[in-house]
């Protein structure tokens, strides 16, 4: 029997007004550790015009329930993301961030791994991902500036490279004034002995002598989790960080060919808003400038056969 013209309309608005209503009401479940991160690429999204609220897909974002730690997180498709515990809980709030945008960039923007590289050398995309070359390090710095461009291009695949990459300075550019001077000694724990508006340079030459382990100098903390560092060890990784409050590590290279077997000069230049790090005397990186929580500068000697700090010098730069 073929229903009234009338009927069949009212059954089929009956019908389209059910299903917007499942739309709407899709599931949402975001664990607390998470929700601020959400929050924040929602709010990242309107703010280049894209409306996201999850209503018509619904989202989970929850630990796992079994430890994995191959892997940090993963989206299983339908906006479902779990996210490894034992490796969030050793997360700053910049990676944690990096994270979520991440794997939401695959959830809700479609995203897929990306693994080019700007001209000087570091990750193209946010979405960098698995497998990753053996010559490459995972290490993305998502600090200030770096992390502006790596947003825009999350939303924005087509975004042209950013000015940074061009960004530099050349080791004879500085007039030196020095405040502090130290030579041979195993360690050192100091204050720079500046006003926190100067700019300053630290540098220490180092002889690694039976030192495997870790060698170089911290500054700017309170205590290690406050603290920003450059140091390298015997095998050739040459490492700049930060402790697990500000924005964790920022650069590291292995099998650094630029590190001498033996003595090593390390150098940190600020300038403005920047740091500048260079490695015996070449220009290697630069990155934001994080305000001093103190003057403390201290070595950092990670084995009982301490290296000899050769030299270890603060200037207060001029120009």
């Amino acid at each position: 029997m073929r229903l009234p013209t009338v009927t069949r309309t009212l059954i089929f608005f009956v019908i389209l007004g059910f299903l917007h209503s499942c739309k709407g009401d899709a599931e949402i479940e975001i664990a607390p550790d998470f929700q601020p991160y959400v929050d924040r690429f929602v709010d990242e999204a309107a703010e280049r015009g894209i409306t996201i609220d999850f209503s018509d897909t619904g989202l989970s974002v929850v630990f796992r329930k079994a430890a994995q730690v191959e892997s940090s997180g993963v989206c299983r498709g339908n906006h479902n993301i779990e996210i490894e515990k034992l490796y969030w809980d050793g997360l700053s709030d910049a990676e944690r961030e990096g994270l979520i945008f991440h794997e939401l960039g695959h959830c809700e923007l479609d995203r897929r791994h990306r693994n080019d590289l700007l001209s000087n050398g570091e990750w193209a995309s946010r979405m960098r991902g698995s497998p990753i070359p053996d010559t490459l390090n995972a290490v993305i710095n998502y600090s200030e500036e770096r992390r502006d461009y790596y947003i825009e291009e999350l939303f924005n695949e087509a975004v042209g490279e950013p000015e940074w990459v061009n960004r530099r300075e050349d080791f004879g550019d500085a007039t030196r004034d020095t405040t502090k001077s130290l030579a041979n000694v195993p360690a050192f724990e100091e204050t720079l002995g500046l006003p926190f508006s100067a700019d300053f340079e630290m540098e220490a030459i180092i002889d690694i002598q039976d030192n495997g382990s870790w060698m170089g100098f911290a500054w700017g903390g309170m205590d290690p989790a406050d603290e920003i560092y450059v140091a390298y060890n015997g095998s050739k990784t040459f490492v700049i960080g930060s402790g697990s409050r500000v924005w964790s590590t920022m650069y590291q290279k292995s099998d650094f060919q630029l590190l001498d077997d033996r003595i090593n000069k390390l150098t940190v230049r600020r300038r403005g808003d920047f740091y500048y790090v260079f490695l015996n005397e070449t220009f290697i990186y630069w990155f934001d400038y994080l305000p001093l929580a103190s003057a403390r500068f201290r070595s950092i000697v990670g084995s009982q056969n301490a290296p000899n700090f050769m030299e270890v010098r603060v200037h207060r730069l001029s120009n």
